[in-house]
């Protein structure tokens, strides 16, 4: 496995972006104020994406993550969050990332790896959404987001 940090002169692999996320322009609007990692694996030169936005001096915040379909569940998830993990804590104390209120295999995944819920954006995808997003099937609204404290290697309580 392999994890690079593209740059602007970089392909950004959308096909990968819309596994997290429903719209292109929701993703471009992150596109600039972040920092894009993708992992290799195998043969597959874009295995997984992660967008690491800064929020603050302190805090980073993971704004996509998605793994390609025919990978997923082969451990790389773990690997790949583990890594960013490790790039985030060079510059910054806390890292966080946001999940959607119904989305329970991504909250499971992110509590498995010693994320820990912190906050709640109320009505997330009511504001930021023109259409209404459905997971498992039931209307998205809310965003809980978990923390994970880089400084101190362990879960925030």
């Amino acid at each position: 496995m392999l994890i690079k940090l593209l740059g602007s002169e970089d392909r950004i692999p959308y096909n990968l972006l819309l596994i997290d996320d429903e719209t292109v322009e929701t993703i471009d609007r992150y596109l600039s104020k972040s920092q894009v990692y993708v992992i290799s694996y195998g043969t597959i030169e874009n295995a997984g994406i992660c967008f690491l936005c800064e929020v603050d001096s302190q805090t980073a915040e993971v704004k996509f993550f998605a793994i390609h379909h025919s990978l997923q569940n082969q451990g790389i998830e773990k690997t790949f969050i583990h890594e960013i993990k490790k790039i985030a804590a060079v510059k910054y104390k806390v890292l966080t990332v946001g999940v959607a209120d119904h989305g329970y295999r991504q909250m499971s995944f992110y509590k498995e790896n010693g994320f820990t819920p912190r906050a709640v954006r109320k009505d997330f995808y009511i504001i930021n959404y023109p259409e209404v997003i459905y997971e498992n099937d039931v209307q998205l609204r809310d965003m809980i987001i978990l923390g994970y404290d880089l400084k101190k290697n362990r879960q925030i309580t």
